[in-house]
């Protein structure tokens, strides 16, 4: 039995083999489907994404706000330019299906987590 002052294993598999695993958590609970990105057909895990819907008023207030801080952050200009793209076409959507607007909720939903 080690002494409580013994070195901690250095070995790197060893200390791999030690480390608590983290469970993989699907972070959306109201939705689900497969996500796939665009530039190489990968599936993104779903303990890496969350879903929202242009009809969400909520949502809306806060898209622009996210662009705002891609900015601040200095995010590539590719990807700036595709969230203000984004903006444009989630603001037409709404102005042609305003009666589909509506505040969040999730009354009635059975949510996964």
């Amino acid at each position: 039995m080690p002494h409580y002052n013994a070195k901690p294993p250095t070995t790197p598999w060893l200390m791999k083999a030690m480390q608590p695993s983290t469970p993989r958590v699907k972070l959306d609970a109201k939705f689900y489907g497969t996500i796939r990105k665009v530039k190489d057909d990968s599936v993104v895990p779903e303990d890496q994404y969350v879903v929202f819907l242009a009809k969400d008023n909520a949502f809306a207030a806060i898209l622009p706000l996210y662009h705002e801080k891609c900015v601040e952050l200095g995010c590539d200009q590719e990807h700036i330019d595709s969230v203000k793209r984004m903006l444009g076409r989630m603001d037409a959507w709404r102005k042609a299906n305003p009666q589909l607007l509506k505040n969040p909720d999730a009354r009635g939903e059975k949510l996964a987590g």
